[in-house]
């Protein structure tokens, strides 16, 4: 069993910001070299979530309208960290030949639900390496 760990930084924009994060998740299994086990990406910020979604521009749109009209009824300085925790920090997708087995559209993205500037997303994929 092989593991690898990346930590990448991003800029956003702020308050629902949708970030695509799939050219980092190929890239690090790709570097990993792992044929068979799983991908995490995972976000420590606690106003930040992942999630996958198809990245079609008007779903995106949707998405960040009903992440919005979720914690509306909340107190501003809370909205954040209560949409992060019900979309959740992470991001768990299984490898197979060397490929993230996400659905035929679908993306992963990392949303901002704070403020503007640096997040810092982790990736860690885990499981077997191609044999040589």
């Amino acid at each position: 069993m092989k593991i690898l760990t990346k930590e990448s930084k991003v800029k956003t924009k702020g308050w629902i910001d949708l970030i695509d994060l799939t050219t980092s998740v190929n890239d690090i299994i790709k570097e990993s070299k792992i044929e068979d086990g799983s991908v995490l990406v995972y976000s420590n910020d606690e106003k930040t979530a992942i999630i996958g979604l198809e990245a079609e521009k008007r779903l995106v749109f949707d998405t960040a309208d009903f992440i919005g009209n979720l914690v509306s009824m909340i107190k501003e300085e809370d909205r954040g960290a209560v949409a992060a925790s019900i979309l959740g920090g992470s991001f768990l997708i299984p490898v197979t030949n060397g490929s993230p087995d996400l659905g035929t559209w679908q993306q992963v993205f990392l949303v901002d639900l704070g403020k503007s500037g640096e997040k810092s997303v982790i990736f860690q994929v885990i499981g077997k390496r191609r044999e040589m």
